[in-house]
């Protein structure tokens, strides 16, 4: 009996403590991701059309405005990052494999994920506002979605073919 009451003590212990220190974890958004040799853009105009394809290592920032561009593919260490107060809403976002930062506001359309066989495939982060407008086929790959404290992720759609979403 005393073992048991032990652990719910621990347990709510290390639950309080998350609850106090998590808003610092997952509700603050992270600052953009440093340049790096593969590649670093940076969008600021008020509403960038251009395509990118962005390769390994590479680094996609929209800074402010509007992005509504194609999004023609996202390698697996590739990232795009939305910086508080900038709106990313790509027409296209074909097999996106790295890792999609929100800290402002993402309209995502629907997408495929490429075929892979071990790791992850697509990490979505999302700090502020997203709206996922399409169906997403997760051809079975882990993917991770993660939305932060305070923050709203909104599917009209639906997720099929998923393992670990």
């Amino acid at each position: 009996m005393r073992t048991l009451f032990t652990n719910r003590l621990a347990n709510l212990m290390i639950g309080c403590f998350f609850l106090l220190f998590s808003e610092n974890i997952l509700g603050q958004c992270p600052a953009a991701p440093a340049a790096n040799p593969a590649g670093y853009v940076v969008t600021t105009g008020s509403n960038e059309t251009a395509g990118f394809t962005l390769a390994a290592g590479q680094t996609l920032v929209i800074q402010s405005g509007t992005y509504t561009g194609n999004i023609n593919g996202l390698n697996t260490t590739a990232t795009i990052y939305v910086a508080p107060g900038a709106t990313f809403n790509p027409s296209n976002l074909n097999s996106p494999a790295g890792r999609i930062i929100n800290c402002g506001t993402a309209s995502i359309p629907g997408f495929n994920l490429p075929t892979m066989a071990s790791t992850d495939s697509l990490f979505i982060m999302n700090y502020n506002v997203m709206t996922l407008t399409g169906t997403y086929n997760t051809n079975n790959n882990s993917s991770s979605w993660l939305n932060g404290l305070g923050a709203k992720m909104t599917f009209t759609q639906s997720v099929t073919n998923f393992r670990d979403v």
